[in-house]
């Protein structure tokens, strides 16, 4: 028993599986798959799915604790945004990194905090933050350690291998970590990220919402790097 009828709207992620750039896709609906709040339309509800569901994962496994001081690289995508949005919300000081454009909007997402990579000198080399968490790929562990205290935690969540394999040896070294990899998805975080963003806590950005016959217009409005939160493929 699934609890779906024919005809519900439903919202769900593939995982590795992929396969969304179709006008069709068949699920098991026996796992990632919910009901969609009335409220929300379906391209807000991907969009909060997409960022909310990574961002839960790693700052869950980074164990992000209230007054704690993170810095978040990247805040202005999907994923920096959401997780703008959650850590604050568990009580941390939110450094967000983002462009002098975007500011207006991702400051009041939760950030105590805004720089702008193009116009400072970011961070002080002497500032220490509890978690450092990279949604761009742009950082790597030689240029994060210096910024972590001896328990701190580094978030790659656009690290590739080389993050993977350094992570088993830093935590045998040190007490420092590294928290690279896919995100998980959790039905209890979709399920908490759909309430959230009905009742107003959480609120996804959609830059731009494509048909897919436009597939290749939207890859390359992504490929630019200059995207602020989700872009959504419509069927």
């Amino acid at each position: 028993m699934t609890g779906f009828q024919p005809g519900d709207e439903v919202v769900g992620m593939t995982g590795m599986r992929m396969g969304c750039h179709a006008g069709v896709c068949c699920l098991n609906p026996v796992g990632r798959v919910l009901a969609k709040p009335a409220s929300l339309s379906h391209e807000t509800a991907v969009a909060a799915l997409f960022g909310g569901t990574a961002a839960m994962d790693f700052l869950r496994r980074a164990d992000l604790r209230e007054s704690e001081r993170i810095l978040i690289v990247g805040a202005s995508g999907a994923v920096g945004s959401a997780a703008v949005q959650w850590a604050s919300l568990l009580g941390a000081h939110v450094t967000a990194v983002c462009s002098g454009r975007n500011a207006g909007w991702v400051a009041p997402l939760g950030a105590t905090r805004l720089i702008d990579p193009a116009r400072h000198n970011w961070p002080n080399p002497e500032e220490i933050f509890d978690v450092v968490l990279d949604a761009t790929g742009t950082l790597d562990w030689a240029r994060v350690r210096p910024w972590l205290p001896p328990e701190g935690r580094f978030l790659a969540l656009a690290g590739g291998l080389q993050d993977v394999l350094r992570a088993p040896w830093v935590a045998v070294t040190s007490r420092q970590r590294i928290i690279a990899g896919p995100a998980r998805e959790r039905i209890s975080d979709m399920q908490l990220l759909m309430q959230a963003t009905a009742d107003g806590r959480f609120t996804p950005h959609i830059d731009a919402v494509y048909p897919l016959g436009r597939i290749r217009d939207a890859h390359r409005h992504v490929d630019s790097g200059h995207k602020r939160g989700s872009v959504i493929v419509t069927p």
